[in-house]
């Protein structure tokens, strides 16, 4: 699954940098639903510029900041690691 996962981010980073919004939102969305949990690389990559104002592009980041929680809590680490929140 973690190549799914990889290959559906690829592609999303290529159309949002082509300025193809709806296949990068739906790619991107695709590798959430994958597995792909690293949120965080889309915020900061340039490639998503494209879409970082776009609300699905948001919801999508929301749904995974979530999930990350969720797996620090089971997990007994800390819900925020960085004094951002992040």
């Amino acid at each position: 699954l973690l190549e799914d996962c990889d290959g559906f981010l690829r592609r999303a980073a290529i159309e949002a940098s082509l300025g193809d919004k709806e296949a990068a939102l739906k790619h991107l969305r695709a590798a959430a639903e994958a597995g792909w949990i690293d949120y965080r690389s889309a915020l900061i990559d340039p490639r998503f510029d494209a879409i970082t104002g776009d609300p699905r592009f948001h919801e999508i980041i929301s749904l995974l900041k979530t999930q990350v929680s969720g797996l620090r809590r089971h997990t007994g680490q800390p819900i925020t690691m960085a004094s951002s929140g992040e």
